[in-house]
């Protein structure tokens, strides 16, 4: 890990997950297996060397020397089993590059979550500072009343801990905020990453349709590409055991000369002659029995593993739903009715403070409301972020979903 300090006027989601993916060991790694994938289908398609050798017989004075010569042997492969073994190792690189996938997703996910958790920290901090000035007035009105004689000394005793209440609460929402800027350098795999403006809004919660969105999941998720794949390569698996009780043929050939005498008048050499020789193995005792019941046995698996599969996105997709849209009711709700009423009811009274028309617990009780209600809205927008970023794992949402299957 190394120090960073990124100097872009405004951060986006997408320079850190271009960072993210050129760093992160998992998804390098995930990238390597494609390769190594690449190679094996690549392997798997070619087509035995052939053998070249020499070849001596009766080689002894008595013999004149007897046979010397040469030879090629190939193995011709039967039963198609290289267009089987190139289908499995195709299987394998789908497979691969549908883990690259996942990870891709799953890293965007965490950035994503990160990246907002970032972005509500600061706003955290923004939003209690502006109370921290609040609760500072607050407590300067009420040392003027105090003053004229319109409070007594509890009363200001009471405005100087809501004021330190809320200057606490700012260090607090620093210290927060601190750390999430550690955990997004720790994610992007470096040792500091200087605090600047990124580039969100954090109020501004993406509207998901439900339906469309669990309906791209279940065509478009890496996981269920997987588990078609593990399918395929199942049905592979079981073609390449029947396959295998089909011998391949060893065919031999080429010329000597023999150097001995033939049965021929005259009593000459037998001079060149030609040599060839064909070989099957037969399936007595082996026949794939084992192979082909523990390939049955993958295939009835895999099967099964696309429903599983699909059961478990949709369970992990319902609970991220459910946060999702907890969140965003909690938003705007807050957002719409009940901070504008607090802020109302808490500005009334502290302008009737002000004026000697109304108690300064009022105000205590309405500014307490109202930085309570500041906090939970920083608090539902953080849990809407964190489900939409796990739907996000679930499935790259937007234009990309479509562009990462292609």
């Amino acid at each position: 890990m190394t120090p960073v300090l990124l100097l872009a006027a405004g951060l986006t989601l997408a320079d850190l997950e271009g960072r993210l993916l050129s760093q992160n060991p998992e998804y390098k790694q995930a990238e390597a297996a494609v390769r190594m994938a690449e190679g094996k289908q690549l392997q798997a398609g070619l087509y035995p060397n052939p053998t070249i050798g020499g070849t001596g017989e009766h080689v002894s004075k008595a013999t004149r020397g007897g046979s010397i010569g040469g030879f090629v042997e190939q193995q011709i492969v039967m039963g198609g089993k290289l267009g089987i073994d190139r289908g499995l190792a195709g299987q394998e690189l789908e497979r691969a590059r549908a883990m690259q996938e996942a990870w891709r997703l799953r890293l965007r996910g965490q950035l994503m979550a990160s990246f907002y958790e970032t972005l509500t920290a600061g706003e955290r901090t923004r939003m209690r500072a502006k109370l921290t000035e609040t609760a500072a007035d607050s407590l300067k009105i009420a040392k003027e009343l105090k003053n004229i004689g319109r409070l007594d000394e509890p009363e200001i005793r009471s405005a100087e801990v809501e004021a330190q209440r809320a200057e606490l609460r700012l260090a607090q929402a620093k210290q927060m905020e601190r750390r999430a800027w550690t955990e997004l350098a720790a994610l992007l795999n470096v040792d500091v990453l200087a605090p600047q403006e990124l580039d969100g809004l954090v109020d501004d919660l993406p509207a998901l349709q439900r339906d469309a969105l669990w309906s791209r999941i279940r065509a478009q998720s890496p996981e269920a590409a997987m588990a078609v794949t593990e399918r395929a390569r199942a049905e592979f698996a079981l073609r390449q055991a029947k396959a295998a009780r089909i011998p391949d043929l060893r065919v031999r050939g080429g010329l000597r000369h023999n150097s001995e005498f033939g049965d021929v008048p005259g009593g000459r050499p037998v001079g060149v002659e030609g040599i060839f020789d064909v070989g099957i193995e037969i399936p007595i005792f082996n026949r794939q029995q084992g192979n082909l019941k523990a390939a049955r046995a993958g295939l009835e698996r895999s099967r099964l593993e696309s429903t599983r599969t699909e059961r478990a996105l949709q369970a992990r997709f319902a609970a991220a739903w459910q946060r999702y849209e907890s969140a965003m009711t909690a938003v705007e709700r807050y957002r719409g009715e009940m901070l504008p009423a607090a802020r109302q009811a808490f500005e009334t009274y502290q302008r009737n403070f002000r004026g000697m028309q109304a108690e300064y617990s009022r105000v205590l009780s309405t500014q307490r409301t109202y930085f309570g209600l500041q906090d939970e809205y920083i608090d539902s927008l953080r849990e809407g972020w964190r489900a939409a970023a796990e739907l996000e794992s679930l499935l790259l949402l937007g234009q990309e979903a479509g562009a990462s299957t292609n």
